[in-house]
């Protein structure tokens, strides 16, 4: 959740890797997990808004 949380805040996946002390690729695996359990993608912007508003809503 933490990858998802920072490349949501970032939009960037080696900044969420920088700030979180991964690799990149890391990073990308994570976001790939994300969307083969929630079925939206991060990478995609509307998909990747559909994820922020969830988060925001869930806090």
């Amino acid at each position: 959740m933490a990858a998802l949380t920072t490349y949501l805040d970032t939009g960037s996946a080696n900044a969420a890797a920088r700030r979180l002390g991964l690799h990149p690729q890391s990073v990308r695996y994570r976001l790939r997990r994300v969307a083969d359990l929630t079925d939206r993608d991060p990478r995609d912007p509307w998909q990747r808004l559909t994820l922020d508003i969830a988060r925001t809503i869930g806090h």
